[in-house]
């Protein structure tokens, strides 16, 4: 079944004390929710926006009782809910590299932190022709998300071994067929054994490209932008966007290459689809009549089956506020 969601990003600005003393945070919340359960995207965005004010350039301790990442995400919960905003999922990011997050519709609740390291590599399967048979290097990022009570500082431990491995190293002297996808796997079964509450491995390449491992399944994602012009109910003439999508595939490994797909051929098998939007009018493309920003996203998602059949999700934001989700089941 086919569900969309709205997005929207808040930022805030504010300072709390804590075992470290006294700092400040660029603070971002994150809201989504299900766009059945409201009419307006502008109208989530302003009362979710009266919730989040009072905290803008504020001194956390002064707010509320306990000012860590998961505590301090609660309490917006609590506020947000209680002006009745339908809300699904809320994260929080209180630094570059680290949140929480909560999912409202089963109550899972995690942290996240993101590592760096450089390292090269090359893939020995993959067709002499092909660049990534040739050796070269990247600025790897990796997130790790974990439940039970494990918090930043619990991350940052358990990715310290880790990291004295696979920083300014070859990647190929730890694993034989170093895709992002095998990566993951093996930093999944390194420190699951340490970690029982590890939900997740986010491993990037680039910035425009990565992949997910839960234990059992991988998932990739890749990026990609438009520029468009459009017109719809909600705006009082023709306006225009630098669109961002991320595209989100599932699929088996293939045991041979060691990744799902590659993401060059998910660029080119959606080029096709990106020209007929870049540089357009949206509202005036056949099937997308309504011009809005989920309209664009599920007529992506639906567009793109053909040339990409392990498509899931789709992701669109024409702003650092306001963004779109369109999924199906994965299955």
């Amino acid at each position: 079944m086919e569900q969309g969601y709205y997005t929207i990003s808040l930022p805030f600005e504010a300072a709390r004390r804590d075992h470290r003393g006294w700092h400040g945070h660029s603070f971002c919340l994150r809201l989504r929710s299900n766009a059945t359960a409201i009419s307006d995207h502008e109208w989530l965005l302003s009362e979710a926006a009266r919730v989040v004010e009072p905290f803008d350039y504020s001194l956390l301790n002064e707010q509320v009782p306990d000012v860590a990442d998961p505590a301090l995400l609660s309490e917006l919960e609590q506020r947000l809910r209680a002006v009745g905003l339908p809300l699904n999922r809320l994260a929080l990011r209180s630094a570059p590299d680290r949140g929480a997050v909560i999912d409202l519709r089963d109550g899972q609740r995690w942290c996240w932190r993101s590592f760096r390291f450089e390292a090269a590599h090359q893939l020995p399967n993959v067709p002499p022709s092909h660049p990534c048979h040739r050796m070269h290097g990247h600025g790897y990022r990796v997130i790790l998300e974990a439940a039970n009570g494990e918090d930043a500082e619990a991350l940052g431990q358990l990715w310290q071994p880790v990291a004295a491995q696979l920083h300014r190293s070859c990647l190929n002297d730890v694993l034989v067929n170093p895709t992002s996808e095998r990566l993951a796997e093996w930093i999944w079964m390194r420190l699951r054994m340490y970690s029982s509450g590890l939900r997740r491995v986010h491993v990037q390449e680039t910035e425009h490209s990565g992949c997910f491992f839960d234990g059992f399944h991988h998932t990739i994602w890749k990026a990609q932008r438009f520029e468009a012009a459009t017109a719809h109910a909600a705006a009082r003439s023709i306006t225009g966007h630098g669109y961002r999508l991320r595209l989100y595939l599932s699929a088996p490994l293939d045991p041979d290459l060691g990744w799902t797909l590659d993401y060059a051929d998910v660029k080119a098998a959606f080029a096709p689809l990106r020209d007929s939007l870049d540089h357009h009018r949206l509202d005036q493309l056949h099937g997308l009549a309504g011009g809005d920003l989920l309209s664009v996203a599920k007529w992506i998602l639906n567009q793109a089956n053909a040339q990409l059949p392990e498509l899931y999700r789709v992701d669109v934001s024409e702003d650092e506020q306001r963004g779109v989700i369109a999924e199906r089941d994965p299955g």
